[in-house]
This record gives structure tokens, C-alpha cells and sequence, in this order.
């Protein structure tokens, strides 16, 4: 019995350090995510390049991606047309709404050499564009929205990190038709923009020009307030994480007790058991 004993009582140990072991392992992931999520965030904050260039477990990739999605911003207008137009032999093509798409893309531009660029594809997207819902607000996506925000048509929401500052992009077609894309402000994209994140009338004269962060804009956030506001974010995501890591372990401790236990009582009753029935 004494054997059977100290078989039983090591394979409940057993079980207890290997529930401690995943647990250690599970945190130790968790920590190190964090720990990269907080390099790249505050990295991010500063408009620097990400210090991560890899990862080691998928939810590394989830935290990076993220925390680069949280400081891009972007201020996007946009002109839709539709996909398909008459042509002048009566019939319908693509190609007669893309050559629309350039003549208009060539207008607004020649506008510029006496008008603000963002004025002039304003009117020209109230004018002309389909998208009744943009249209009124000058083709108006959004002020300083989130990537994802345009979820309804990715090309447009790709476009809007990805179409170069203060420059007319496209015709670029969607499933809704070929959109012209003028991105006027956008937060967090260096790689792109460099030091600049909009474009302004230009102060010599006619014309727009391309300008750094307004730091003096109170509804703008800063680079440090981001930086801040994303730290504070994460304390509080580690202190939740540590709490329920604690609680974790400490249910793994008391089901592996109890499971010792349960291998103990059993076979005392069966001991018992067959006594009292001898």
C-alpha cells in the first residue's frame, strides 16, 4: 500500500507541474506579445519605423498589426463614378467611364494653378460623384478615421493608407465603380509621407503644398499623447492579463489537489469497501 501510495501521490505532483508548466508557458507568450506590442506602439507613437521586423507566435502579428492600425489616421475625399457608361455609338464600356475618370482627374488638377486642391475636388464630388452620401460633404469619407473604417469597400479604405499625400489617385475601380482618392491628412504612415501628414494652401501663393503635424491643432493628438494614451492602454490590458493569470493558476493548483485527493478517497472506499464485505 505504501508503494501504491507514493505512485499515486507522484503522478498527482506530475499533474500539478505540468498544469503550472502550460500555464508558465501560456503567460511567458502573452508577456513577450506585450512587451513587442508596447516597442511597436511606442514606436508608432513617435512616427518612427516598427523595431519588430518578425514574429514569433501569431499573437505577436495581432498585437503589431494592431497597434500600427491605432495611430493611422486619415482625412480621404473621393469621387465615384459608375462602372459602366454609353458610349458615342450607342453601346456601353469601361473604358468610356475610365476616360471620364482622366478628363476629371486632369480638370480638378488644372484647377489647382488658381484654387486649393481639396476645394477643387470638393465641388468637383459634389458635381459628379454617385455616392449620394458623400457627394453632399464634397466626397467626404471621414476626419482623421481608423483603418477599417471604410470596411464596406477595402480598395477605398486601402487606398486611403496607401495613395500618396495630397495627390489625385486613380481611376481605381470597386465593386461600386472607379473612385478618384484624394487623401488631405493622414497620421502615422512615415513610409509614405515622410515628415508630412496633409496638405494646405500654399502660403506663397495659388496652389497646395504638403506640411508637417499640426502640433498646434488642440483636436489633433500629438505624437506623445498618443504615446500615452496607447501605454495606458496597455497597463491596463497587463494588469486584466496578470489577474486572470493569477486566478488561472491558482484553479489549476486546486484541480490538481483535488484530483490528488480523489485518487486517494477512491481506492481507501474500495479498501473499505471489500473489508466490510469479507
Amino acid at each position: 500500500m505504501g508503494e501504491s501510495f507514493r505512485k499515486r501521490n507522484c503522478i498527482a505532483s506530475s499533474r500539478r507541474q505540468r498544469s503550472n508548466r502550460i500555464i508558465q508557458t501560456s503567460m511567458f507568450k502573452l508577456l513577450l506579445a506585450g512587451i513587442i506590442g508596447v516597442s511597436v506602439a511606442g514606436d508608432a507613437g513617435f512616427r518612427g519605423q516598427p523595431v519588430v521586423a518578425f514574429s514569433m507566435f501569431p499573437m505577436v502579428d495581432r498585437v503589431k498589426n494592431d497597434f500600427l492600425a491605432l495611430t493611422r489616421r486619415s482625412t480621404t475625399r473621393h469621387i465615384l463614378l459608375p462602372k459602366r457608361a454609353a458610349t458615342g455609338d450607342g453601346g456601353i464600356s469601361n473604358g468610356a467611364v475610365v476616360d471620364a475618370a482622366l478628363r476629371l482627374k486632369q480638370s480638378i488638377r488644372n484647377r489647382e494653378e488658381t484654387d486649393f486642391l481639396v476645394d477643387a475636388f470638393a465641388a468637383a464630388a459634389q458635381r459628379y460623384s454617385i455616392d449620394k452620401d458623400t457627394a453632399s460633404r464634397g466626397g467626404l469619407l471621414g476626419t482623421l478615421v481608423a483603418q477599417g473604417y471604410c470596411s464596406a469597400c477595402p480598395e477605398l479604405d486601402r487606398a486611403s493608407f496607401e495613395a500618396p499625400l495630397g495627390e489625385i489617385y486613380g481611376p481605381m475601380e470597386s465593386e461600386f465603380g472607379y473612385h478618384l482618392v484624394l487623401v488631405c491628412e493622414r497620421l502615422g504612415c512615415p513610409k509614405i509621407d515622410g515628415g508630412n501628414t496633409r496638405v494646405i494652401p500654399n502660403p506663397q501663393g495659388v496652389g497646395s503644398v504638403l506640411a508637417p503635424f499640426a502640433t498646434e491643432d488642440s483636436n489633433n493628438l500629438t505624437p506623445t499623447d498618443n504615446l500615452l494614451q496607447l501605454t495606458l492602454q496597455q497597463a491596463g490590458f497587463w494588469v486584466v492579463v496578470l489577474v486572470a493569470g493569477g486566478f488561472m493558476a491558482e484553479l489549476a493548483a486546486k484541480t490538481a489537489d483535488w484530483m490528488e485527493l480523489s485518487s486517494l478517497t477512491i481506492p481507501a472506499a474500495s479498501i473499505i469497501s471489500a473489508t466490510l464485505l469479507s
